[in-house]
């Protein structure tokens, strides 16, 4: 019997092969939604327990089961997916997300989520005449939440810096 005559009877003889469940290449539009939303739901979780500072976009990819590359090709930075999760609407939708222009700072879309307030300090103006407030939401300060999870450092007085 020739090689040709052997290949013809072993290619007879063998199973088919079985799909593979874990196919490689694009993933479906399903998919893709079914990634985001474990991806959001870890983001909350992890930002909710941690804090912005003390979570990574490495910790919420592991927690998620996706590669960091996803992250940053679906959402951004770390910036932007804590963006994503305060903005997220829930099933009422009782949140509607801001107008976030690009080039925006988070504590601007902190600003623009809803309404706020500027309340007085000890003293008016500071000595170059500049108007002195805190910006609050219910009470709260937006400043004090970004110091908090270090976003933004406090005053501490001294040479004029940015301070987010």
């Amino acid at each position: 019997m020739g090689l040709a005559s052997k290949r013809l009877i072993a290619s007879k003889t063998t199973k088919p092969k079985r799909k593979r469940l874990n196919q490689a290449g694009r993933p479906t539009a399903s998919e893709l939604e079914r990634r985001k939303v474990r991806v959001m739901e870890v983001a909350t979780e992890m930002f909710v327990e941690r804090g912005f500072a003390a979570t990574s976009l490495v910790d919420i990819a592991r927690g998620a089961g996706v590669a960091t590359r996803t992250l940053y090709q679906h959402f951004g930075d770390k910036e932007a997916i804590f963006r994503e999760v305060i903005f997220a609407r829930d099933a009422e939708g009782a949140l509607q997300p801001p107008k976030v222009e690009q080039g925006d700072t988070l504590f601007q879309a902190l600003l623009n989520a809803a309404p706020f307030a500027m309340e007085s300090i000890d003293r008016d103006e500071d000595r170059y005449g500049r108007k002195l407030r805190i910006v609050t939401r219910d009470g709260v300060s937006i400043g004090g939440m970004l110091v908090s999870e270090g976003l933004a450092r406090p005053y501490e007085g001294g040479q004029r810096q940015g301070w987010c």
